[in-house]
């Protein structure tokens, strides 16, 4: 009785461990389908493909693993990576991709794609990386990348004609996110207060867009910042400590401020191909540790590490002193600077490492903008 009671138990478990494994195929194979469904749609909006890659190499009879710049991950077999870099493509980019849930990195950089960046990458939740430098895409970025990724760790959208504002709530629900590079753009309006919620950011590159108003000090809460890049805008207001301060090509005329001295966590500094004149600041710090290169093409400067030798006495060392809030940039006469592409003035080449650091006061240097600022405006009424 025992054993013919058992034969149907086993049975029932054979028959149900068999439908299972059916349906995980099952699904498996749709999943399947679906990314090479989007694959071959985005192949569709291809118009040029210079080296043949997706001609020769994205066939139907082939697995979508072995397909040219597409990565699967072990278990599933689902497209995780799609790296088409340099792959001289022309068209625009299908929204179908939007249906690869698996993907992880998306890199279409240094290629023609035209057209807006589709909103459906917003969907996928395990994006981490995306690069859509060195294009022609326009339009406004979609709100939902900057604003709901969860996972996301690096956005590179420089070189490409986008356009519109940054969202209000950028950074909303994007606590990973490390490193976004927006520079040569279109982009405008102010740089959004809740950037400060990107609190792992470490390299933010604005430079050479529209931005106006001022910066936002909830910058200064970023304090994993490493690269703060923001010239070539028409921002004013304060930035936090330094540790690079580049202002190079420009037209900044009169002495070096002896007060640049006193900054000494300055570790990277260039005035080159400016029009200052005078000596040379010295010091017993970090000041005198820059090199010869960080002063080339001002033909009126003198005194160490340049060559050239000064007339009459010597400038006074400036000794290391408590930390205080100096004008460092009084000594500064600015003048407008047209940028080259004729799209407005320049305020500099300005790459500050933004560190909050523990012994140091939050807000040591009086940025240039609101200085820059009272000399544009009597430059505008001149």
């Amino acid at each position: 009785m025992a054993t013919s009671f058992l034969l149907p138990l086993e049975l029932m478990l054979l028959i149900t461990l068999n439908i299972f494994f059916m349906l995980t195929s099952s699904a498996q194979l749709t999943d399947l389908t679906t990314d090479r469904d989007a694959l071959l749609t985005f192949k569709k909006a291809i118009t040029v493909d210079t080296r043949g890659a997706l001609s020769k190499k994205w066939l139907t009879n082939t697995s979508i693993c072995d397909w040219a710049g597409a990565s699967c991950g072990i278990k599933h077999q689902r497209v995780t990576a799609l790296d088409l870099s340099n792959f001289g493509l022309h068209g625009s980019l299908s929204p179908h991709l939007g249906n690869l849930t698996f993907l992880q990195s998306l890199d279409v950089s240094s290629n023609n794609f035209t057209g807006v960046l589709p909103a459906e990458l917003s969907k996928l939740r395990h994006l981490k990386i995306v690069n859509a430098t060195c294009n022609n895409f326009s339009g406004e970025i979609p709100r939902g990348i900057l604003t709901n990724m969860s996972v996301l760790e690096y956005i590179d959208l420089r070189f490409n004609n986008l356009s519109g504002t940054l969202p209000r709530d950028i950074c909303n629900n994007t606590p990973k996110l490390k490193t976004l590079t927006l520079i040569t753009n279109q982009i405008s309006g102010k740089i959004p207060r809740s950037i400060h919620k990107c609190s792992k950011m470490e390299e933010l590159s604005l430079s050479t867009n529209m931005f106006n108003g001022n910066i936002p000090t909830e910058v200064g809460n970023l304090t994993m910042l490493t690269l703060l890049s923001i010239d070539d805008n028409d921002l004013q207001g304060n930035v936090t400590e330094l540790e690079s301060l580049d202002l190079s090509s420009n037209r900044l005329e009169g002495k070096i401020p002896t007060e640049l001295t006193k900054l000494t966590f300055l570790s990277v500094m260039n005035l080159s191909m400016n029009n200052l004149s005078g000596m040379i600041p010295q010091s017993n710090g970090q000041f005198s540790t820059f090199e010869n290169t960080s002063y080339v093409g001002n033909s009126r400067l003198c005194g160490f590490p340049l060559s050239r030798q000064c007339e009459g006495p010597s400038p006074p060392v400036m000794l290391e002193e408590d930390d205080h809030d100096y004008g460092i940039l009084e000594g500064f006469c600015w003048q407008a600077v047209v940028s080259g592409n004729g799209c407005g003035f320049v305020i500099g080449a300005i790459v500050g490492c933004v560190i909050l650091g523990f012994a140091r006061p939050k807000w040591l240097v009086e940025w240039i903008y609101r200085f820059y600022r009272k000399k544009m405006r009597s430059h505008r009424r001149r």
